[in-house]
């Protein structure tokens, strides 16, 4: 995820080496520089209220937020369906003065935008993907971007000179160049490379290095060459089931859609094997409140409420509950708990406590 013109988006420090006032101290001076640039005063450094516990953060740089752009291919993604406790998200960015998007879809966050510039696929413009192998290949456009949609770098180009800040980029493998100036274990990465020898492993320190398929092979970059092992301390689930929110919520994903559903619920063949959001319930819990196969109920969370129907399923334990996140008529995340864990500093989408309640009356089947 890119985002671009008030907001940077940087890695967290690991919180046992550097805390978040030292980080901030640490970072003030190249996110002011950064605003100057762009051309805004009166800077100060603001660790962004949209997401205060994602990782990792948004730094905003400006003392008031007016406007904020946005280069995803997801943005919906990022705001609205994947973040825990979706409601902060909406109500930061429902305070903007100006929200400009760029994404293949007039997905949710797309909807509240004031401008939309219509990017390209991977399929439609050249650049690099890299895999957690550290593989880095070469995409080439296999077709031009359908009507007025534009390549993503190319409309940054624009953007960026329209404002002031001139660019010398004419295209990806200048901006690879550049990374490869900068980044010495990318030092010998170039698309004249890629070409020939369709992908290389980083690092690749210079040009005549093949690249490095094992990591590590010859010892781990400490003192001694050893690894490190750190152990870490069991901690239980910040929020556990009481009397008020009895059930455990899972979330998670389907066989059939994939994250915020963005393009997975685009596919009729996709879609029509999970058309719908459910909530799975053990069958005695059904059975306990009443409820059959389809019933409506309300999911009710310390954050916020959905309406969901229900799919009695034996996968799941008693007293636990499980829904997807790929809905956004019934948004799995605006009922997680946004607390981190202390170590990964991941939300906590798999313990949320919650009251399911039944709603309405069950519609007849067709016959």
């Amino acid at each position: 995820t890119t985002v671009t013109i008030a907001v940077g988006v940087v890695s967290w420090p690991a919180p046992a080496r550097l805390t978040r006032a030292e980080f901030l101290s640490l970072r003030n001076r190249e996110f002011v520089q950064a605003g100057r640039t762009l051309g805004m005063k009166d800077i100060q450094l603001i660790l962004g209220e949209i997401l205060p516990n994602a990782l990792p953060p948004i730094i905003v740089y400006a003392s008031v937020i007016m406007a904020v752009a946005i280069l995803l291919e997801s943005a919906l993604a990022f705001l609205r369906l994947s973040d825990p406790n979706v409601a902060k998200a909406e109500e930061w960015v429902r305070k903007l003065e100006f929200l400009s998007v760029q994404d293949l879809f007039l997905t949710e966050t797309a909807r509240w935008a004031d401008v939309v510039l219509p990017g390209s696929s991977f399929a439609e413009k050249e650049g690099t993907v890299i895999n957690t192998d550290r593989h880095i290949q070469l995409m080439e456009p296999a077709m031009p971007p359908p009507g007025e949609a534009r390549c993503d770098l190319d409309i940054l180009i624009d953007l960026s000179n329209r404002l002031g800040l001139k660019s010398d980029y004419t295209g990806a493998s200048d901006v690879m160049d550049e990374l490869a100036r900068v980044t010495p274990i990318w030092a010998g990465v170039n698309y004249e490379r890629l070409r020939e020898l369709r992908s290389l492993q980083y690092p690749v320190p210079d040009t005549s290095h093949p690249g490095t398929p094992f990591l590590f092979a010859d010892g781990f970059p400490t003192p001694d060459g050893r690894a490190r092992f750190i152990p870490v301390e069991y901690l239980p689930p910040n929020e556990m089931p009481n009397d008020e929110f009895p059930f455990v919520l899972n979330t998670g994903r389907q066989m059939y859609h994939w994250h915020t559903g963005t393009m997975s619920r685009r596919s009729r063949g996709l879609d029509s094997r999970e058309p719908v959001p459910i909530v799975e319930m053990h069958p005695a819990d059904c059975e306990e409140l009443g409820l059959m196969d389809g019933d409506p109920v309300q999911i009710s969370s310390r954050r916020g409420t959905i309406r969901i129907n229900v799919r009695v399923s034996e996968r799941q334990a008693r007293g636990q509950v499980f829904v997807p996140m790929h809905f956004r008529e019934a948004a799995a995340n605006v009922l997680t708990n946004p607390q981190l864990d202390p170590y990964a500093r991941i939300a906590s989408f798999k313990v949320s406590a919650v009251r399911i309640e039944k709603v309405g009356a069950r519609r007849p089947t067709l016959v």
